[in-house]
């Protein structure tokens, strides 16, 4: 299907509740940074998550919140054979490539800041 953009999106849709593949960026509001926080940690999946902006403390600190096995700071989620790849909840259990291959059940996550 064409490149699609959601918005509104209710908690109890499908759109809200699974992980959607394809062309499609899901777009929410939120006040503040706890927020947005809380609504990203709002899903049972957690394999890679982007935060766009200038301030790399306040990125660092929210990066730490999410409940996430990758998050990239002012960049796209990337793989590197070098970093180890991998989420939580139910977006799998452990890393594959780099060091962390070796720890399967380890939940280690991935912080990325790219200027």
């Amino acid at each position: 299907f064409k490149p699609l953009i959601l918005t509104n999106i209710k908690k109890d849709s499908t759109a809200y509740r699974e992980e959607m593949f394809g062309p499609v960026f899901s777009l929410y509001k939120f006040n503040t940074l706890d927020e947005a926080i809380e609504l990203s940690n709002d899903t049972e999946y957690g394999l890679g998550a982007s935060i766009f902006t200038e301030d790399h403390n306040k990125a660092e600190e929210c990066a730490k919140k999410i409940e996430s096995g990758m998050v990239f700071l002012n960049s796209s989620s990337f793989s590197d054979s070098r970093l180890p790849y991998g989420g939580t909840k139910n977006s799998g259990i452990g890393r594959t490539s780099a060091w962390a291959a070796f720890d399967e059940f380890s939940n280690n996550k991935v912080i990325s800041f790219r200027k």
